[in-house]
């Protein structure tokens, strides 16, 4: 959060948009990353990311996903009971 705002600085004093794109490309993977594990954690596929791009139905969706609480039960939880 707090490199966003410095890179959202940076680029009002440059004037173009180059800093913030390379930062929006930079963390994209991670994010991608971050919301398939939850979406796993709560047994959902995590190609149920894209339902974002039928705003508003499909945000409120995932947003509601977001917040519900694990399920202990999940495919990821056995694997790491196995290698723990």
């Amino acid at each position: 959060f707090i490199v966003g705002v410095i890179v959202v600085i940076v680029d009002a004093v440059v004037g173009n948009e180059a800093v913030s794109s390379i930062w929006n490309l930079a963390i994209l993977v991670p994010t991608l990353a971050m919301t398939t594990r939850r979406l796993h954690d709560i047994n959902r596929s995590g190609w149920h990311q894209l339902l974002a791009w039928l705003f508003p139905v499909g945000t409120i969706a995932l947003l509601i996903w977001y917040c519900r609480k694990s399920d202990e039960t999940g495919a990821l939880n056995e694997i790491q009971r196995v290698f723990t």
